[in-house]
């Protein structure tokens, strides 16, 4: 014969630590949640292509906080391509970045040194120079951030195309044969 259990907290076995509570019809974690607990997980996917040089946009995905000591940890994948051209070296990256209202902002590149004059992120040299060579790839990208904030945290990956000069950076390429960038987005008590 089932039963009911109706309760308004969960306490731990000292009844000192409230690990879970209901209030206006919502049940949220507690303070007594042990660190490294996994809060919530937001999934996001696209194949929205964009290219050129300078920063490119191949996700952006939101995540409400529930606490501004939790941390945020991201897991992305980005799918990227670069053009050679005519050019018999080509250089790109990647960044994974936090923003909203109230955020510690907060930026990562794989590569700390990675930037429009110290090319350290995805590079290719060619013996020489051809008109039509491409290469790309997924690449993973994940960071710990400290967002500071309990409320909307955007994380968006990029490509990086450093300049013309060193090729056109290309995310979510969308012809059937390529594929699209990810992001895993997890609440983790601090």
């Amino acid at each position: 014969m089932p039963s009911d259990l109706q309760v308004d907290n969960i306490k731990d076995g000292s009844a000192t630590k409230t690990l879970a509570e209901y209030s206006s019809s919502v049940w949220s974690w507690g303070s007594g949640v042990p660190a490294g607990t996994v809060l919530q997980v937001v999934l996001g996917n696209s194949a929205t292509a964009s290219s050129g040089t300078g920063d490119q946009l191949a996700i952006a995905q939101s995540i409400t906080m529930s606490d501004s000591s939790n941390k945020l940890l991201a897991f992305g994948m980005l799918c990227w391509e670069l053009t050679i051209d005519s050019r018999s070296q080509v250089f790109g990256g990647a960044k994974i970045v936090t923003s909203g209202s109230g955020v510690t902002s907060e930026s990562y590149k794989p590569t700390p040194s990675d930037s429009s004059t110290g090319h350290t992120g995805f590079r290719l040299s060619t013996p020489t120079s051809s008109s039509s060579w491409k290469i790309g790839g997924l690449s993973p990208v994940n960071y710990l951030f400290s967002p500071s904030v309990a409320g909307s945290v955007t994380v968006s990956l990029y490509g990086m195309g450093y300049d013309a000069n060193y090729g056109v950076m290309e995310v979510n390429r969308n012809d059937n044969t390529h594929g699209h960038s990810t992001l895993i987005l997890m609440e983790v008590v601090a």
